[in-house]
């Protein structure tokens, strides 16, 4: 934000050239742009790294480790909820620093730069945050017994084993049917989403037509709204489906609903003639429908993975053994996760290339 970003223009390749490659190779496009602006690309990749790997992964394994089985069923549903009200602050966070913040900027300034810097120090301010907050808690919390005893949630005082290498962690999963099954569920998800996400993310840029504030903008007041959602979803229903009925029940509700929603925006997004008395009536334009419908479809899928998927995810694996716990987890969820975000980014990637359009 402070270094790469000022310097964008002269580290990435001249407009000229990009054009030329364009114009020669018009089926390589999405590899061409991501070399032509790759310190986005990096960026985005770190970003994404950062969620999944330091900020779910660390949560839930610490979650995991503390909370015993007896109790899971009425924590981990509201650890989702709870986590929502982030979305919340966060979506106001990133609304003022992408829109509001220009009415406090003195004419000429360039207002995408200084939301940069505002967006980037609150990420570091965060992270910092955590981590204070995670040092406390294993120094005062976890040394009182009255809170946590280890050797009535493991049983035993076994030796901590050696962590294993990522190709080990790809063996276990293989080896554990358990594993390969949950690993199979984050991969459907993530691929499903994404096929959704991407899409509706593309609708948004048309909508906005390159002004970067405002498309930032409307994704923080998307976030606020996703949490919003979430966490009076899983106070009044999701907390209630976990707890009333089977397990099944409560992790078969998020594939049935991307299926429909995610079945509903591209009928429309594909279908025109089917949607043009739907557009007539409401008096709008086609980017403007397919914006806020996929904002709807997107939105409900994500509160409902976040208050049912996730924690019936967590809970299978608590009936697992310590070794498989440890060993397994990391490679299912960073690589499982992953994954299903990179099996939708192929599904487009080839479908781009096979119809070389943009």
């Amino acid at each position: 934000g402070f270094v790469i970003y000022p310097m964008a223009d002269f580290l990435h390749p001249a407009k000229e050239t990009v054009a030329a490659w364009h114009a020669a190779y018009p089926n390589m496009a999405g590899f061409i742009d991501m070399y032509a602006y790759w310190s986005y690309s990096v960026f985005y990749v770190f970003s994404e790294i950062w969620g999944s790997a330091i900020l779910a992964l660390a949560f839930w394994e610490f979650a995991n480790h503390v909370v015993r089985f007896s109790e899971s069923k009425r924590f981990y549903g509201l650890f989702a909820v709870i986590a929502n009200f982030a979305l919340i602050a966060s979506g106001g966070v990133v609304y003022f620093c992408s829109e509001s913040i220009k009415n406090f900027l003195p004419a000429g300034t360039d207002a995408w730069h200084v939301s940069m810097y505002l967006l980037m120090t609150a990420v570091v301010a965060m992270g910092l945050l955590c981590m204070y907050i995670y040092r406390w808690m294993n120094v005062n919390v976890l040394t009182d017994k009255r809170y946590y005893d280890p050797e009535e949630m493991s049983g035993s005082t076994k030796k901590k084993k050696q962590k294993p290498s990522l190709g080990e962690s790809f063996k276990i999963i293989v080896k554990s049917p358990e594993l390969a099954l949950i690993a199979t569920l984050i991969m459907a998800y993530g691929v499903t989403i994404n096929l959704v996400e991407v899409q509706f993310k593309e609708q948004l840029k048309l909508f906005y037509a390159g002004d970067k504030g405002g498309y930032n903008g409307f994704m923080g007041i998307f976030s606020a709204i996703t949490g919003a959602f979430t966490i009076l979803f899983g106070l009044f229903v999701g907390s209630n489906i976990i707890r009333k009925f089977s397990w099944f029940t409560a992790a078969v509700i998020t594939p049935a609903i991307i299926l429909i929603g995610g079945g509903l925006f591209f009928i429309f997004t594909c279908s025109g003639n089917l949607v043009a008395p739907l557009l007539t009536f409401l008096k709008s334009t086609p980017v403007a429908v397919a914006t806020f419908l996929g904002a709807g479809v997107v939105i409900v899928s994500k509160s409902v993975k976040y208050t049912l998927f996730d924690p019936t995810k967590e809970m299978a694996y608590i009936p697992l053994d310590p070794e498989l716990k440890s060993k397994g987890k990391a490679a299912v969820d960073v690589i499982g996760g992953r994954a299903g975000k990179a099996g939708g980014g192929y599904v487009q990637m080839g479908l781009l290339m096979a119809f070389a359009t943009k």
